[in-house]
């Protein structure tokens, strides 16, 4: 069964932050068009400037030495407690990511105290 959609998905540059409105026209197996779209994100990625990040080790969690990230179905397991060289949007996300993780942490430590 055909479907005609129009989606938004985030574009993959770390200097904009902004959607590109997509048609899809017809899409006859969903697996195959996440398959594709998940090719042309790494595709991106590929292309962007490297930049070293580093994820401290998690306290919390002494077993899990490695971080996950995904964008658009691409998933990069970057090692705790060492430098690493991923895309720029990578550690853009992940930088995100780690900052509202961190504030979080803060407000319920701080509702503790109450």
């Amino acid at each position: 069964m055909a479907v005609k959609r129009t989606t938004t998905k985030p574009k993959v540059e770390a200097e904009e932050n902004v959607e590109e409105v997509v048609e899809v026209e017809e899409v006859k197996d969903p697996r195959q068009a996440v398959k594709t779209y998940s090719q042309t994100v790494k595709a991106k990625l590929d292309k962007q400037e490297k930049v070293n990040i580093f994820i401290p080790l998690d306290p919390e969690n002494p077993g899990d030495n490695i971080a996950m990230v995904n964008i658009g179905g691409c998933k990069y397991q970057i090692p705790r407690g060492e430098d690493y060289e991923v895309p720029k949007e990578v550690a853009r996300v992940w930088n995100e990511s780690y900052s509202k993780t961190i504030k979080a942490t803060q407000d319920i430590n701080f509702k503790k105290l109450d």
